[in-house]
C-alpha cells in the first residue's frame, strides 16, 4: 500500500468528475492538511508511505489553482516542524498550521501572495499534541481536543497570541472529531474518547459568548 500524488475535481451542478493536472503537483502523501482561500486550495505536510511503511514527514506542499488547473510549490523556508496529524485553516489571507511538535516550531502561518511562512508565537502555545481539531471563527483559530494531554486554546493572528478556554464544563477528552463554526459556537461531533475508549455520539458546544460547554444530543 502506498499514498497517491493525484486528485480529481468533482462538479455537483453536472454531477461529473474532472482530472487534476499532476505537473508539479505535491509528492505522494497521507495525513496533509488543505483549506481553501477563494481561489485556491492549499495542500502541505503530511507522510510518505511505501509498502506500508512510514516515510519522512514532508515539509512541503503545494497551491492548487482549479480555473488555470494548475500547481505551484509552496516555499518551504520558515515552514513547521512537520507531524503527524497537522491541523490547518484558512484566516482570510493566511493558512495557519498547528503541528504541534517541539521547539520553536510548533506552527506557522504562510501567505500564498508573498509565498512566505511565518512563525505563530510560542507562549501559551499548546501543549505538543495530534489529532486535535480546528477551526476558524471568524478571528481566531480555535484547537480542541487531541491525544492527552488534550487541549482548548484560541489564537488570534492579528495579535500572534494564545488563550486557553474554560474548562468549566468541558468533556472528556476524545481525539480525531469532526468541527464546524456555526458563526455564534463551535459545534463538536464523533471522535474517540481518550479514557473510556468509547466513540460518543453527541454533539459539544462550545460558546465565546458564555463562558462554558454545552451538550445537545442528537
Amino acid at each position: 500500500m502506498n499514498t497517491l500524488d493525484s486528485g480529481a475535481r468533482y462538479n455537483p451542478q453536472t454531477d461529473s468528475w474532472g482530472s487534476l493536472n499532476r505537473q508539479q503537483a505535491p509528492s505522494s502523501r497521507r495525513l496533509h492538511v488543505a483549506v481553501w482561500t477563494g481561489q485556491e486550495m492549499l495542500i502541505w505536510g503530511g507522510e510518505s508511505l511505501n509498502n506500508i511503511k512510514s516515510g519522512p514527514l514532508l515539509i512541503t506542499g503545494a497551491r492548487y489553482n482549479p480555473a488555470l488547473n494548475t500547481w505551484i510549490p509552496m516555499a518551504t523556508n520558515g515552514a513547521p516542524q512537520p507531524t503527524l496529524y497537522s491541523t490547518a485553516v484558512w484566516d482570510g489571507q493566511e493558512m495557519i498550521a498547528f503541528t504541534g511538535g517541539t521547539g520553536t516550531k510548533r506552527g506557522g502561518r504562510y501567505n500564498p501572495v508573498t509565498d512566505r511562512w511565518a512563525p505563530l508565537s510560542v507562549p501559551g502555545t499548546p501543549q505538543v499534541n495530534s489529532r486535535v481539531a480546528s477551526v476558524w471563527n471568524g478571528h481566531e483559530m480555535l484547537l480542541w481536543g487531541g491525544l492527552p494531554p488534550a487541549i482548548g486554546a484560541r489564537y488570534n493572528p492579528e495579535s500572534d497570541l494564545w488563550n486557553s478556554m474554560t474548562t468549566i464544563g468541558a468533556p472528556k477528552a476524545r481525539q480525531s472529531s469532526a468541527v464546524v463554526w456555526t458563526g455564534s459556537v463551535m459545534l463538536v461531533f464523533g471522535g474517540l474518547e481518550t479514557s473510556s475508549r468509547t466513540l460518543p455520539n453527541d454533539v459539544l458546544v462550545y460558546s465565546l459568548t458564555k463562558p462554558l460547554y454545552l451538550y445537545r444530543h442528537p
